[in-house]
């Protein structure tokens, strides 16, 4: 008597796995963002997010929108140093 059943739900995301720079980049976008897309952290790893499904094209956007900023994706600038 008196108890509610508490019930979760289910958030469709998008698991992202990235370099540091980048993760950090995201969560920058993410605190400034009118709708945050993080769902999780994953403070295990720096290199990981979770972000929400329904917000993949504007986060698609803003990566694509670096890369073309810098000309080219930073990832292959820096495998081009480890030579």
């Amino acid at each position: 008597v008196g108890r509610r059943a508490c019930m979760s739900q289910a958030i469709g995301g998008i698991f992202i796995d990235c370099d540091p720079p980048l993760r950090q980049y995201l969560l920058h976008l993410n605190a400034e963002a009118k709708v945050p897309f993080v769902v999780d952290k994953l403070a295990s790893s720096d290199r990981q997010l979770f972000i929400n499904a329904s917000q993949r094209e504007f986060v698609d956007r803003k990566i694509s929108e670096l890369y073309d900023k810098y000309g080219k994706d930073p990832r292959d600038a820096a495998e081009g140093q480890k030579k």
